[in-house]
């Protein structure tokens, strides 16, 4: 995934120039809240009505937030930069990518972290490029 606007770099397999997708990422501003606010109104719309559970809210916030720092951050990285991640539940169980070891419990829920991804990408938010199923040792 990429910011939406910034040029893709092809190499000859056809994968995009990328780097990991990185969960430490955060960024304290009010131009950032206010953006944060904004992808949350239009995420909620989104849903057509389908309002979230309250246990959740706090989550989908903070998954947008680092979604956004990360996306930030990749841009003034290297604005061709793509951001690789798993949608493989594997990777959001114990033992796998998204797995807080000190905690003993998932870093992210994978039913909202994909549904953001997905939301983001349906608003033109992100430029988003799903590896095929089965497409083993790649990352969205």
């Amino acid at each position: 995934m990429a910011l939406k606007g910034v040029p893709a770099v092809k190499n000859k397999e056809g994968l995009d120039h990328s780097r990991r997708f990185e969960l430490s990422r955060a960024i304290d501003s009010r131009l950032v809240q206010d953006a944060i606010d904004h992808l949350y109104a239009d995420y909620l719309e989104r849903r057509q009505g389908r309002k979230p559970n309250q246990r959740d809210i706090p989550r989908i916030r903070c998954y947008l937030e680092k979604l956004y720092a990360e996306l930030v951050v990749a841009t003034q990285e290297d604005h061709e930069l793509y951001l690789g991640y798993n949608r493989a539940a594997a990777y959001f169980k114990r033992g796998g990518e998204y797995w807080n070891l000190l905690n003993d419990k998932p870093l992210l829920s994978r039913r909202l972290f994909l549904e953001l991804i997905d939301c983001l990408e349906q608003g033109g938010w992100i430029e988003h490029h799903k590896a095929k199923a089965g497409f083993g040792g790649f990352s969205t």
